[in-house]
C-alpha cells in the first residue's frame, strides 16, 4: 500500500488502488468500551450516491450521525451506524471512487 494522503501527523490514508485503509490516532474517550475499531468505510462511485445511500437508509430507519457533508479535498461523505452499533461512513473520494 502507498499513502494516498496525509492531512496532518494523527492520520493517513492508504491504497493500493482497490483496497483502502484509513488510520487515525486516537483521541479522547470512546462511547462504548468494548469498540476497537474507529469505523468502516464504503467508498461510493459519484457523489450523488451519497445522497441516494443517505436517503435510503434515513428511510429504513438506520441511525445517522452525521449528515452528508462535502470535504476540503472534494470527498463527500456521511456517518450511520450498523445494526451492532458500528460507525459507518459512506463516502465518495475522487481519488479512489470510480
Amino acid at each position: 500500500m502507498e499513502i494516498e494522503w496525509q492531512p496532518d501527523p494523527d492520520n493517513v490514508y492508504l491504497t493500493n488502488g482497490n483496497d483502502n485503509l484509513a488510520l487515525h490516532r486516537w483521541q479522547g474517550e470512546v462511547m462504548d468500551k468494548t469498540q476497537k475499531l474507529d469505523h468502516i468505510g464504503f467508498i461510493l462511485p459519484d457523489m450523488d450516491s451519497v445522497d441516494q445511500w443517505h436517503d435510503f437508509l434515513v428511510a429504513s430507519d438506520v441511525v445517522i450521525k452525521k449528515a452528508p457533508k462535502i470535504h476540503r479535498d472534494g470527498a463527500k461523505s456521511f456517518y450511520c451506524l450498523d445494526p451492532s452499533g458500528t460507525l459507518v461512513q459512506m463516502i465518495y473520494h475522487p481519488p479512489i471512487s470510480r
